[in-house]
């Protein structure tokens, strides 16, 4: 199979063009993230859990706004509850949902990996271009948020 062939197949799939990009840019942030322990999901999850601040989300509220099923969510979540990053409790308003909030020291390490982080988008940025990644953010979010 010749080059420009292989091109023109891989690119004609939007799902395989960004599950390959997706992994490419993962694992950008996963190395970035290393040294603080955290890999690129677990840092996504701790800041959007510190998005919310003081009002826990439950966890469907995680899940959705990450685009996770519950289980998925539920079971990234466990390494970070065991290392005392998250708690997860039940809802005082109801017993069935379950808050999930940052501890003292999951607010620590999110702190800690911020300066990786942004040394991860600072690579991302000046190899994809600034304005580039700017209106890619825009584009895949609305694909995200395409059901909301």
């Amino acid at each position: 199979m010749t080059t420009s062939v292989r091109q023109r197949e891989e690119s004609s799939c939007n799902c395989g063009a960004l599950r390959k990009a997706s992994r490419r840019v993962s694992r950008l942030y996963d190395e970035a993230l290393a040294p603080s322990g955290l890999g690129s999901s677990q840092h996504t999850i701790l800041a959007e859990i510190a998005r919310w601040g003081d009002q826990a989300p439950t966890l469907w509220e995680l899940a959705h706004y990450l685009v996770m099923d519950r289980t998925t969510i539920a079971r990234n979540l466990r390494p970070l509850e065991r290392e005392g990053y998250v708690s997860v409790r039940p809802s005082d308003v109801d017993r069935r949902s379950k808050l999930v909030g940052l501890t003292p020291a999951g607010k620590a390490k999110l702190a800690e990996s911020k300066v990786y982080w942004l040394q991860a988008q600072k690579t991302f940025e000046r190899s994809f271009g600034v304005d580039e990644a700017s209106l890619l953010r825009s584009q895949l979010l609305s694909i995200a948020n395409a059901n909301d």
